[in-house]
């Protein structure tokens, strides 16, 4: 991979996590992320489940039935993907998907919602909608999310895992990505099934949401003396943070100056392999 197979166009998600059964029970976390997705970000009623989509009211019990449904049919080795949308055929920015990791120990349960550039919002907006659904959900992140960035935050690591899985013999065909069209600014991160993603979060993105645990973790005093564009403090301890006023993206080389600045004070590769899993 070199420099020009880097995005130029960002995947955007909202994305909230958290540990398995923590928050509210999922149907009851579901309906309150899906009327915070609705409110925040101005889509439809999410009233259409699963794929192919139907209709579905949104109510606890009819949520109930349904995810009982999607239950029966993965216990049966039947695909049931868990989304709602505001209409059958409507772009993935108006879909919330569920999904839980399976790793036993490092496993998390998340919804994430596709943000296309008509649903994202101003900076301060973006914060209120994001802390809004990992409150709702139960999460000890939440974030916006982009692949540009992902790819120049993991992928020397995730090809380092793909070579200590393989034969040697084998390893030459794995490719290496480049460190990206800025040279490198950004540090390599570990892989969140690599450390305890309760306690540290996975990257700094352009807006991201860290409980209180994650911030006892980090420091409230080194995270506060990163140059944030945006800093909110959340009910029970947790922060709110932005760290550019607009979207933040890989290839604008202030934005991944700012985005290395930021991660020089938390050292967050550092706090990552002081909790990794051994």
């Amino acid at each position: 991979m070199t420099a020009q197979d880097f995005p130029t166009q960002p995947l955007r998600r909202l994305h909230a996590e958290r540990m398995p059964s923590a928050g509210p029970p999922l149907p009851r976390a579901l309906l309150a992320v899906a009327e915070k997705v609705r409110t925040g970000l101005g889509t439809k009623p999410l009233t259409y489940a699963g794929v192919p989509p139907h209709r579905i009211e949104l109510t606890l019990p009819a949520l109930r039935t349904w995810l009982d449904e999607v239950h029966r049919q993965r216990s049966a080795g039947i695909p049931a993907p868990v989304t709602l949308a505001a209409g059958p055929d409507l772009p993935a920015g108006a879909t919330l998907t569920y999904e839980a990791e399976p790793w036993v120990g490092t496993g998390v349960e998340y919804v994430w919602c596709s943000l296309p550039d008509s649903l994202v919002l101003p900076v301060d907006g973006m914060l209120a909608v994001v802390a809004a659904v990992a409150i709702a959900f139960g999460a000890h992140r939440g974030a916006v999310e982009d692949d540009a960035l992902m790819v120049r935050y993991r992928g020397g690591r995730a090809a380092e895992r793909a070579l200590e899985a393989l034969p040697e013999e084998l390893r030459a065909y794995v490719p290496i990505p480049a460190a990206g069209p800025d040279g490198g600014v950004l540090p390599q991160l570990l892989v969140p099934q690599e450390f305890d993603r309760r306690r540290v979060p996975d990257a700094v993105w352009w807006i991201n949401v860290w409980d209180a645990v994650e911030v006892a973790t980090l420091g409230q005093k080194a995270i506060l003396q990163a140059p944030w564009a945006r800093v909110v403090e959340l009910p029970q301890g947790g922060l709110a943070l932005a760290a550019t006023e607009e979207p933040t993206q890989a290839g604008n080389p202030e934005h991944v100056a700012r985005l290395g600045r930021i991660l020089d004070v938390l050292d967050l590769r550092a706090a990552q392999e002081a909790h990794r899993y051994r």
